[in-house]
């Protein structure tokens, strides 16, 4: 890698690059078609919506870094690699705000069930409370 950086030529080559990167898009773009159809919690969906718009962005940003950018034009070398991490950060903040929000739905839910439950052992029990008297 540290060759082809010396050789100002791209690190990967493009005939690689961009028919992985057209596959690429083509599956963030069916998992998006998946979020959008799919029943799923509100916030969980804007959550991976905006994360699926963001891998829309940064796979052609990918593609182009490995397989456009070299060190000759230094410039537009930098600003896609940083470009990239920048988004790929991003992506991870999402990720970390997607785990908190199913802990979030998840506690909801337990919350809910213990509710739930409790109001079915009390019918249960004034049943047969009254069963026992009647018995």
């Amino acid at each position: 890698m540290i060759a082809a950086l010396a050789q100002a030529q791209p690190i990967a080559p493009s005939w690689l690059v961009f028919p992985l990167a057209g596959f690429t898009l083509v599956v963030v773009l069916w998992h998006l078609s998946g979020v959008i159809r799919g029943d799923v919690e509100p916030s969980r969906r804007r959550i991976r919506m905006a994360n699926g718009l963001i891998m829309l962005t940064l796979v052609p940003l990918i593609a182009y870094a490995f397989g456009i950018a070299t060190t000759d034009s230094p410039r537009w070398f930098a600003m896609s690699w940083l470009g990239v991490m920048g988004l790929l950060g991003l992506m991870i903040v999402l990720a970390i705000l997607d785990s908190a929000n199913t802990a979030k739905l998840h506690a909801a839910e337990r919350i809910e069930l213990r509710r739930q439950t409790r109001e079915a052992l009390r019918g249960a029990a004034a049943s047969l409370r009254t069963t026992d008297t009647k018995g």
